[in-house]
């Protein structure tokens, strides 16, 4: 079925700005859990039956906008079905074999195993099953990288399992996959994705930079500042565009799943998006989908999560069998990566809400869990108060330089080698470094980065002090 411009004027999709279609349950979830949860701006689309069922924005987009079903917001991962997309697109004109090794379409695709390049299958990028790991997402970073340049960065990089083999989720998988989408049609990963994606399916508001996004009305991304979101401002590098940086609006994105729903001959057959979200046997990732349960449910997903922006995209089966599923979108322009679960624990409560379920309970709120994040500051504020005031005391009373003395190993491992020891190994245990960190909760991680920058200091400050002389010996007894 072509999904022509008129049949999206039935739809409701043609004129975002105009009254569009409401689900009750949908809007008051929505309306009850931002404000729980402090989120600025949302929009939401269903897709139900062949109809736009629900097509509505919440909340301020930034500078004073509201959002509308037309204002963009940063896809984060959800662009990894786009990218899967252009790819399914030239498997189906029989340009691209996805079980051809990688380096039919990229000769000079190196990484730091080179016999292990030489086996990787594009299948193996699609499943995110090439052996990368999330480390390599964030391999060699440069500021102004080209995906070309990213990709052949990659040289560097050690595999950390068996190409096909398990699952491990990275962004570089994506990364290869547009730089092939580059390869095989000749131009550019944005231009491919607007001219034979974007447009095809009628999204107008969909974006591959953000310049030109910021000139067309885009949302402004936020950042959790202690449970108060506040505009961000970061700049996400086109390097990354297939895997996390793509921008669309809500009716874009029912464009999006209408197509899923019920095919559109324009961009590929029917059968050609079923194979791209058909996972391969024993595995739940396909292109850019994950089969699964949402709440409980059968469904068909993907979320994406930046620091500042949050999406998620869902096809909910029908309780009964043989009723079409429904397409829920959901995009909200703040997050932060520490309860991150969070934000994307409402998205599920809006797709449950869209597909006619009831959503759980909410449980603790954001705003509840930031109040509790305060009230440990201020603990520690006072502790760390206190141990200044005793170290000033310190400095004056021989005594208690003594004792420091006596205490100097355990002041050694803990006020000095535990501070280092977190700042050296928290990077290599979460795969990204400090600025990443901060990036994704700048509350948390500088508050984090001071604690153990001031417990250090009062360490080493223990260790000046201490003196193992600071006590005078009693004076001699008088001989006998």
């Amino acid at each position: 079925m072509r999904l022509s411009p008129a049949l999206f004027l039935a739809l409701g999709l043609a004129h975002p700005s105009a009254a569009q279609p409401s689900l009750p349950a949908v809007d008051a979830y929505v309306a009850r859990e931002m404000r729980a949860n402090r989120l600025p701006g949302v929009a939401v689309a269903v897709v139900r039956g062949g109809r736009v069922v629900h097509l509505k924005g919440y909340g301020e987009a930034g500078g004073g906008r509201s959002v509308t079903p037309g204002t963009a917001f940063m896809l984060g991962s959800v662009s990894k079905g786009f990218t899967a997309l252009a790819v399914q697109q030239l498997v189906e004109a029989g340009r691209i074999d996805v079980d051809a090794p990688v380096r039919r379409y990229l000769p000079t695709f190196a990484l730091a195993d080179t016999a292990h390049a030489a086996r990787l299958r594009v299948r193996d990028l699609l499943g995110h099953r090439s052996g990368l790991g999330q480390a390599a997402s964030y391999a060699n970073p440069r500021e102004g990288r080209t995906l070309a340049e990213r990709v052949r960065d990659l040289r560097t990089v050690a595999p950390e399992g068996p190409a096909g083999a398990d699952f491990r989720y990275s962004n570089a998988n994506y990364a290869v996959l547009g730089a092939i989408v580059e390869a095989v049609s000749g131009e550019p990963y944005a231009a491919y994705v607007e001219r034979r994606v974007f447009g095809p399916l009628g999204m107008t508001h969909a974006f591959t930079s953000g310049a030109r996004a910021e000139a067309g009305g885009a949302a402004r991304g936020h950042r959790f500042w202690f449970g108060l979101a506040r505009p961000s401002g970061l700049v996400y590098p086109a390097d990354n565009l297939p895997s996390g940086h793509l921008m669309a609006s809500a009716a874009d994105l029912a464009r999006y799943l209408a197509a899923h729903l019920g095919g559109a001959s324009a961009v590929l057959p029917r059968a050609g998006f079923d194979r791209l979200r058909t996972p391969a046997p024993g595995t739940a990732y396909a292109g850019g989908w994950i089969r699964g349960e949402v709440g409980g449910h059968p469904a068909t997903f993907h979320g994406g999560a930046l620091p500042d922006w949050n999406a998620f995209v869902a096809l909910i089966d029908a309780p009964r069998p043989g009723d079409p599923p429904t397409g829920v979108a959901v995009l909200v322009n703040a997050n932060s990566v520490a309860f991150g679960d969070d934000v994307r624990a409402f998205e599920e409560g809006v797709a449950l809400a869209a597909a006619g379920f009831t959503p759980p309970d909410s449980g603790v709120s954001l705003g509840t869990k930031y109040a509790a994040v305060a009230f440990g500051l201020a603990l520690w504020l006072a502790f760390t108060a206190r141990a200044l005031v005793r170290l000033v005391r310190t400095r004056r009373s021989p005594a208690l330089r003594a004792a420091l003395h006596e205490k100097r190993l355990a002041t050694l491992v803990g006020d000095v080698g535990v501070p280092i020891a977190v700042a050296l190994f928290l990077p290599r245990f979460t795969g990204v470094g400090w600025r990443a960190m901060f990036d994704g909760a700048p509350d948390l991680v500088g508050w984090l980065a001071a604690a153990l920058a001031l417990g250090l200091v009062v360490g080493a400050a223990r260790l000046a002090l201490a003196r193992p002389d600071a006590v005078p010996l009693p004076p001699a007894l008088p001989a006998a």
